[in-house]
């Protein structure tokens, strides 16, 4: 049975923790640095946020695992530190590094690690797409290192080293900030990434510059979005009856533009913008225009050209021929 690893309040949709985006992120990350240089000199220091600990391969995350028979109600339950979730979500080519388009193709399309992923969404959404702006105040005071135990005993997991779901909602700090901007730490969230996209259908058609396209077995995946079967099953991130597990969407926007992988953020509301032009994710039309490309327009870090390719994307949705 999956419990959280603290009762007391398990990740939120993310409805209720979607805040008012920053159109400035350069102004935002001065006031971001002033602060926790505030709290420094006052003698606060906040404990690394878990995902920055994940992702540098210190603390493990829990996971509900995917019965191993059809029918079969109990979940299994493994602890996984990056390399082994990433692999678990996306498992390596077979033949190493060298792979084909072909097996490229057929690794992205395959099933294997969507039903660990949809198991475990809030949890690893909230774990994987770390935000400077969304989060929750708890109401507790900052933790001092001193406060915690030794993450590990004799190499061995401890109720402190696991993560928990009340811990993944606070806001990355300014320290924070700066290690998930180094450079090993973006690979892994761009693999995260992939990740996300994999599971939407998509994958990056153009790893430098971001544009998407749609990998072969998507139109599996596009109908079992649009059913919404079992959106709750991993604390679902459900933003209403329709749109479901698209409600992370506005959240993988902000992380994108918080990480300055601003042509990456450009192109997916693009590539959403071309797959509603042919007619296909037309319930997210209204999200879309009404909220996500807004937060793209509005973003000071995305040149006006783009902008600009971004209203005349939108112009020909909204405008038939005869308009």
């Amino acid at each position: 049975m999956w419990v959280s690893q603290d009762s007391r309040q398990e990740c939120p949709t993310l409805e209720q923790v979607a805040p008012r985006l920053v159109d400035d992120l350069e102004a935002y990350l001065v006031t971001l640095r002033q602060k926790t240089e505030e709290a420094a000199a006052a003698g606060v220091h906040f404990r690394e946020h878990p995902s920055v600990s994940f992702y540098r391969g210190g603390r493990p995350v829990e996971v509900r695992l995917p019965p191993q028979r059809v029918g079969e109600a109990q979940h299994d339950t493994s602890f996984l530190r990056v390399i082994a979730l990433h692999e678990a979500l996306l498992p390596p080519c077979r033949t190493g590094s060298g792979f084909s388009e072909e097996e490229q193709s057929a690794r992205l399309s395959s099933s294997d690690g969507i039903e660990l992923l949809r198991l475990n969404w809030n949890r690893l959404l909230w774990l994987l797409m770390p935000s400077l702006q969304f989060g929750v105040t708890t109401g507790k005071e900052p933790e001092r290192e001193e406060d915690y135990a030794s993450m590990e005993v004799d190499g061995e997991c401890t109720s402190s080293s696991l993560i928990s779901d009340w811990e993944l909602q606070r806001p990355v700090t300014w320290e924070d900030y700066k290690q998930l901007r180094h450079p090993s730490v973006m690979d892994r969230i761009h693999y995260s990434y992939v990740v996300f996209l994999r599971f939407y259908g998509w994958r990056l058609y153009n790893e430098e510059s971001g544009v998407l396209d749609r990998h072969q077995n998507w139109r599996e995946r596009y109908k079992a979005l649009a059913l919404g079967s079992n959106l709750r099953d991993g604390g679902g991130a459900a933003d209403g009856p329709f749109l479901g597990f698209y409600a992370a969407l506005p959240r993988i926007l902000c992380v994108l533009l918080e990480l300055c992988l601003t042509r990456y953020a450009v192109n997916l509301v693009a590539f959403l913008l071309e797959e509603m032009g042919k007619g296909r994710l037309l319930l997210l039309q209204s999200s879309l225009e009404e909220s996500w490309l807004p937060q793209i327009l509005r973003s000071r870090q995305v040149a006006e050209a783009e902008r600009e390719r971004l209203r005349r994307q939108l112009y020909r949705l909204s405008h038939s021929d005869s308009d």
